[in-house]
């Protein structure tokens, strides 16, 4: 039966993205093929296909057929939005604001549209510009949550108090009118429960900005008790996956001269691909995308950021062509099958690095991937960065983080991860895998001394032009985006000791586990 385009309605087109979603690329490709075959020029199927595209890596191909999609739909925004998010996410900045700006223009009354677009100039340090659509947002949309948590968190220190509490008072009356409006539904849907995390957020970086620091903390608490509630796992249901690492990853594996030797041998990646990966691994908030920007002041070296192309792409291959689950594969994997997962994951890396003789994978959670790493890229450059825990509990409990993750939202819960990524790190120690320690305090009072081993590993001199890294006109994708647009501060090193007493459950959560 011929598939008729009124049944490619928006349901199914959303179906298709929960299908990529989940890497179900097959079925989504056969359900986008089946609608292109009778219509090769619908909008919702080439946006779909480009999707797809981006996510297997076949960024040429997603190029054209998103850029195709937003041309035959000047009448919607989702396509003219994933167009410009694409050209944005591989660096094409100049034409990702040009794309921007046309969706401006042809939907200016879009709350969607304006957001992403304030998001955009966000991530790219046009701060006025970002308050100007941020202010339009609320123009339209009075209470939209993102909006004022981002304006919250663009508040200055000291800010004017009348500016402060206005910004405060709005965000009150939008907690009060969202939780009126969901208090006789026996359950909060998660989009709702998004919407009051977010401005539980807003509310105390006002009063954090006030030096209100226990009515700060209060809200804190509320928004992250809001975002606990979604998350579908807890951290101790992870504990076996971290043990199998241990076991796996052994001395007989990583240690094994012959194998290592075979690797050397066989693997073409690096010359292949013409770059050298270099791994930024730690904790959120330790001081990655810090490292991240003052190294990429050196031509030689780009960054693809927070990349999950190797605990996803690289595993799933290795899943895929072992039909065994990860990382008990290990057992049974060879140089040969590491070899082509490396060269797809540096495949991956370079594009859209192509002068590049490094580029950096920021994934802090890379730590947990530092054995196959070792495997599968011998001499790879890995920085491992450190920071008072108690430091890192803090900058996480206060900051919104997309991801429903129980360890980002309760400190109990990241105690337990925080061990759990201790043991880990401690056992690649043991196992013989070698990396630059760098500590976040020493980092921000003495960066060269910090840094200079590094820069010399890789065969470059030290420069301090690299310390006006703050200077670049670069995206930033995390939330340290605004802390890195300024020169190096330490006075966040201490910021914690505010909160000491609050902290606590974290301190004795830690103490337990160790």
């Amino acid at each position: 039966m011929k598939l008729e385009t009124k049944e490619f309605s928006i349901f199914n087109l959303q179906a298709v993205f929960e299908l990529i979603e989940h890497k179900k690329f097959v079925d989504a490709e056969e359900m986008i093929r089946s609608l292109l075959k009778v219509q090769p020029n619908n909008s919702d199927g080439l946006w779909a296909l480009g999707t797809l595209a981006d996510k297997t890596g076949q960024f040429d191909q997603a190029f054209q057929l998103l850029g195709k999609a937003a041309f035959l739909a000047p009448k919607q925004s989702g396509p003219l939005l994933a167009f410009a998010n694409f050209l944005f996410e591989r660096g094409e900045l100049e034409k990702a604001q040009a794309v921007f700006q046309r969706a401006i223009d042809k939907f200016p009354s879009s709350v969607h549209v304006v957001f992403k677009y304030a998001r955009y100039l966000l991530a790219t340090n046009q701060i006025k510009s970002a308050e100007v659509a941020l202010n339009r947002c609320l123009e339209i949309s009075p209470y939209h949550s993102g909006a004022l948590l981002s304006l919250s968190e663009l508040l200055k220190e000291p800010e004017a108090e009348t500016i402060v509490g206005e910004l405060h008072d709005i965000v009150r009356d939008a907690i009060e009118v969202v939780a009126t409006e969901q208090s006789s539904k026996d359950s909060l849907p998660v989009s709702t429960s998004r919407e009051i995390c977010e401005l539980y957020f807003a509310s105390a970086n006002c009063n954090f900005k006030r030096r209100s620091h226990q009515l700060a903390f209060e809200d804190w608490k509320k928004a992250n008790q809001y975002q606990l509630s979604n998350c579908e796992f807890r951290t101790v249901e992870m504990l076996p996956f971290f043990k199998k690492l241990r076991e796996y990853f052994d001395q007989n594996l990583l240690a094994n001269s012959p194998f290592i030797s075979s690797m050397k041998n066989t693997i073409k990646q690096e010359r292949h691909a013409s770059i050298s990966p270099l791994f930024i691994v730690g904790m959120p908030r330790a001081g990655t995308t810090l490292i991240e920007q003052i190294l990429t002041c050196y031509p030689e070296i780009e960054t693809a950021g927070e990349t999950d192309y190797i605990a996803s792409e690289v595993v799933d291959y290795l899943v895929e062509h072992t039909q065994t689950s990860y990382p008990e594969l290990m057992s049974i994997c060879d140089p040969e099958l590491l070899s082509k997962a490396g060269e797809g994951y540096l495949s991956k890396l370079a594009s859209g690095h192509a002068n590049a003789r490094y580029v950096i994978d920021k994934m802090p959670a890379n730590f947990q991937s530092l054995g196959l790493i070792k495997l599968i890229f011998p001499n790879a450059t890995i920085l491992h960065v450190t920071r008072e825990p108690r430091a890192i509990a803090f900058s996480i409990f206060r900051n919104y983080f997309a991801e429903n993750e129980p360890y980002f939202c309760d400190l109990e819960e990241f105690a337990l991860y925080y061990h759990q990524y201790q043991k880990l790190i401690q056992h690649w120690l043991q196992m013989g895998i070698s990396m630059f320690e760098i500590e976040y305090e020493n980092l921000v009072r003495n960066p060269k001394e910090s840094l200079e081993p590094v820069i010399s590993s890789l065969g470059l001199s030290w420069s301090d032009t690299c310390l006006a890294f703050f200077q670049q006109t670069t995206a930033v994708h995390t939330i340290s985006r605004q802390q890195v647009r300024k020169p190096i501060y330490d006075s966040s090193i201490e910021a914690w000791q505010d909160f000491e007493e609050e902290l606590k459950p974290f301190e004795v959560a830690l103490a337990k586990y160790t």
